[in-house]
């Protein structure tokens, strides 16, 4: 299937601040090839993550429409989930798979989630449909990202949504193999249908579920999040990382120990970031957040990874942020449940940035809903 490789006009935001209700703005993109910014230099190759020591250059990889999520394949490509239903490989530009006559067009939905499973010939992908429901599809795939579109089935049943917005949507691979999924509280504004510390909805939670078993029904080992746009697990030691948006206030980033998953609590709503929202005592198994910031310097944040990558040694065991609206890329690094450092790499304010991604190296790379999908690279 042929598909264009240049956007000019695309409408966000898939990450929902503060607002009660969706919102939306227009970006127009113009050419480029690439942005580097540059830090203070330091020592090669540092025992630890050494932010001040770190150089980095943004190479742009591919122009695409509204890319939201990217998932490796077993030999090393990437495929890339366009928010309208287009997947992507990013080598060449062609389109494997398009759904889009089976997605919802709201400002926070379409197809928001893909993932490969660990055995290579799984594809997984997650979105609303057109009710505006919450939906995981899967296709078998062959290595080279060529789907079977005849293989495809439901993995879970719809997740009724009550709202257009606070959808999370971002699917992955744990380290038990198994298929991890992250929801928001339903949406609206302030938790107004009371699911963020209702341990019997799937809505504001991380879910998980067996994909190898029919019917397989999900649990949600960790409830009390808002909306956790873009959560990932540190490959070398497990551990999960959410960025979870803020109501109107904190915006914050939270870090769950690999031990300390099943009962934990994100707290929303009784906190918002570190601060009181509803009020009330700490919930059991609650994981404050390790880092937030206010509106002051940003609106909306949106998770990324911890870096394992070679490319840029005094980055490695940093974990890596951005916020939608300001644009700004920040690394942070946390020993004893504490930030020790945090550095911002880079700003991109006409990017509307939306996402990560992760390759087979550990490498990082930007995705932005005005079409850019950047990697960062040592400068």
């Amino acid at each position: 299937m042929r598909r264009l490789t240049a956007v000019a006009l695309v409408a966000v935001l898939a990450a929902c601040g503060g607002d009660d209700d969706e919102a939306a703005t227009t970006t127009t993109t113009t050419a480029g090839d690439t942005t580097t910014t540059t830090a203070d230099a330091g020592a090669p190759e540092p025992a630890g993550p050494d932010l001040d020591a770190v150089e980095v250059v943004l190479t742009e990889v591919a122009r695409l429409d509204q890319p939201l999520a990217m998932a490796v394949l077993p030999g090393g490509g990437l495929l890339v989930a366009e928010k309208g239903g287009g997947v992507v490989r990013v080598d060449d530009g062609e389109e494997v798979l398009d759904i889009s006559g089976d997605v919802s067009g709201g400002n926070e939905q379409g197809l928001l989630g893909i993932a490969v499973h660990p055995d290579g010939g799984r594809l997984f992908l997650s979105y609303t449909n057109r009710a505006g429901d919450s939906e995981i599809h899967e296709w078998a795939i062959d290595d080279a990202g060529e789907v079977d579109e005849a293989s495809r089935r439901a993995v879970i049943d719809p997740i009724e949504q009550p709202a257009a917005n606070h959808n999370g949507g971002g699917i992955a691979f744990g380290p038990d193999g198994l298929l991890w999924y992250g929801l928001g509280d339903g949406g609206a504004g302030g938790d107004r249908f009371r699911n963020g510390q209702d341990a019997d909805t799937l809505l504001g939670s991380m879910v998980v579920v067996d994909p190898d078993v029919p019917g397989g029904r999900p649990r949600n080992p960790m409830i009390g999040l808002r909306n956790p746009w873009r959560w990932s697990f540190d490959e070398e030691t497990g551990d999960l990382w959410i960025a979870d948006v803020g109501q109107g206030a904190v915006e914050e980033v939270d870090r769950v120990p690999a031990g300390s998953i099943d009962g934990a609590n994100g707290g929303w709503p009784i906190f918002e970031g570190d601060e009181p929202y509803d009020g009330g005592d700490e919930p059991s198994g609650y994981v404050p957040p390790v880092h937030t910031y206010g509106r002051d310097e940003g609106i909306s944040v949106v998770g990324g990874y911890v870096y394992r990558g070679e490319a840029i040694p005094a980055l490695r065991g940093a974990y890596l942020f951005a916020d939608t609206y300001s644009g700004f890329v920040r690394a942070i690094v946390v020993e004893g449940g504490e930030v020790t450092q945090e550095r911002e790499l880079f700003r991109e304010g006409d990017a509307t940035i939306a996402s990560f991604g992760q390759d087979a190296d550990g490498e990082l790379y930007v995705l932005g809903l005005s079409g850019r999908v950047w990697r960062i690279d040592a400068a």
